[in-house]
């Protein structure tokens, strides 16, 4: 067991987001921990409540799980000593959690482009809308986009996990370092280029299909912290992380903290009524009630006669 990693993993280390921890490490990863846990009673509650539930939160809890984790790792690593094989599992929780914040944006962008607007409420009430069904035709290639950007994420993911198996096998030959810097460039290229493109589509979408100015403005403002930090990846990557002053607040502030907001983001609204069917539900049972409400009141009228 030791703190300082063998000549092996300190060629490729400095390519990891976060590098080697240090002992300056142990304060902003106990605040950041701290900070996180705050975010569970929310997180919890909107997906205890059958209102505030989606399945898109899944990725919001995949994020907490993995982060907090390599939080808590780095928080133990800066003061303790640890096997390459811990801080493999560091590196590779680092780098992939960002990466279930990035399918949240995929996931908003194509149900807000195939959500059950009013006027497709009022289609289903009676008003037939013909701009309704060619809004649906139109949009299919939203949902063939949002699949090949999850494709890219997984590639992603994948580069990633395999930068750490083969990192985690003792190597002498270089070449096997180059190969573990290239997969962990492709990782981080291709989650920066999913969020790029993501944004796109959300820009391209909303002023070709005029969609709703808030829930647009909610998925920018959303995937500005996200930007952020997929610049930052990508910059770091091929600069190298060495641990200096610059480099650690740079690591903390511009991935560890915007990933926090970009959560905090996710969890402040209701994903069901902002993004969901929740309106086609209500009205739905509204119209149900309407109905039931007629039903009593003929019934009634026609006892009233007959008696």
């Amino acid at each position: 067991m030791s703190t300082s990693p063998s000549e092996t993993v300190d060629r490729v280390i400095e390519n990891f987001n976060g590098g080697l921890p240090t002992s300056r490490d142990l304060v902003p990863s106990i605040i950041f921990t701290v900070a996180l846990g705050l975010t569970l009673p929310m997180l919890i509650y909107r997906l205890s409540s059958r209102k505030h539930r989606s399945r898109i939160l899944g990725n919001a809890v995949m994020f907490f799980i993995l982060r907090t984790a390599a939080m808590i790792m780095r928080a133990y690593m800066s003061r303790h000593e640890f096997s390459e094989s811990t801080l493999i599992a560091e590196l590779v929780l680092t780098s992939i959690s960002y990466l279930f914040l990035i399918n949240s944006l995929v996931d908003l962008w194509e149900k807000h482009e195939t959500q059950k607007h009013d006027e497709q409420i009022e289609g289903q009430f009676g008003l037939v809308n013909e701009k309704t069904v060619h809004l649906q035709k139109k949009n299919r290639w939203v949902h063939y986009a949002a699949w090949f950007l999850r494709g890219a994420l997984i590639a992603s993911l994948a580069s990633a996990i395999a930068a750490g198996a083969i990192l985690a096998r003792q190597f002498d030959d270089g070449q096997k370092a180059t190969t573990i810097r290239n997969l962990v460039k492709a990782s981080y290229i291709l989650s920066l280029a999913t969020t790029a493109v993501s944004i796109i589509g959300v820009l391209v979408t909303h002023f070709t299909n005029h969609r709703s100015k808030r829930n647009t403005g909610f998925l920018l403002l959303y995937s500005i912290p996200l930007l952020i930090v997929g610049i930052y990846r990508v910059v770091e990557v091929f600069t190298g992380y060495r641990a200096t002053t610059r480099q650690l607040v740079a690591f903390w502030v511009a991935m560890v903290l915007f990933e926090l907001i970009a959560l905090c983001i996710l969890l402040s609204i209701s994903i069901p009524k902002w993004f969901g069917d929740f309106k086609v539900k209500h009205a739905m049972h509204h119209d149900e009630e309407k109905r039931r409400e007629s039903m009593n009141t003929m019934t009634t009228g026609n006892g009233t006669a007959r008696y």
